[in-house]
């Protein structure tokens, strides 16, 4: 059985990172959450702390703007409309369904796929979820920062 950890670990990552200056202190967090979570899911949460939804080499993108996000995440109110926790990989998942959304109407089928997932976001998850979808991440997170945690959590030497 593969390990699912929750959407919520990450992001919760994502604040303890933008809170520090510290490099080195970004790497050692980055890595123990790393070595915390299952293989399957590395490569999910290595993207989204890039601020990626995809790899580079994927050609999907997501084509949301800022204004169906904001129309996605009206009424949704303060908690959460579900006790089911979501997890990294229904994340991603949602994430490849809006990517493979297109034709007429995408829009509404995107803004539909985006309301079903902010309802069972926290606060905190819905902020990182929707920074990292408007390319918006900023939490101090380079490429070179993201590479040394690897290493380490790999126990490869970094240099």
């Amino acid at each position: 059985m593969t390990k699912s950890t929750p959407f919520l670990e990450l992001a919760q990552l994502c604040q303890r990172v933008e809170a520090t200056s510290k490099r080195n202190e970004k790497i050692v967090l980055i890595s123990t959450f790393l070595k915390s979570i299952g293989p399957e899911e590395v490569p999910l949460a290595t993207l989204f702390l890039a601020g990626k939804a995809f790899p580079e080499s994927d050609p999907r993108v997501l084509e949301i703007s800022y204004a169906t996000v904001s129309d996605a995440s009206k009424n949704l109110g303060q908690s959460r409309l579900t006790e089911h926790l979501l997890m990294i990989r229904d994340v991603y998942n949602t994430l490849e369904r809006i990517a493979e959304t297109s034709g007429s109407r995408s829009r509404d089928r995107k803004l539909s796929l985006l309301q079903t997932i902010l309802t069972q976001t926290s606060q905190l998850e819905a902020e990182y979820l929707t920074r990292m979808m408007l390319g918006e991440m900023r939490i101090g997170v380079v490429e070179g920062v993201l590479l040394d945690a690897i290493a380490e959590a790999s126990g490869v030497p970094s240099k």
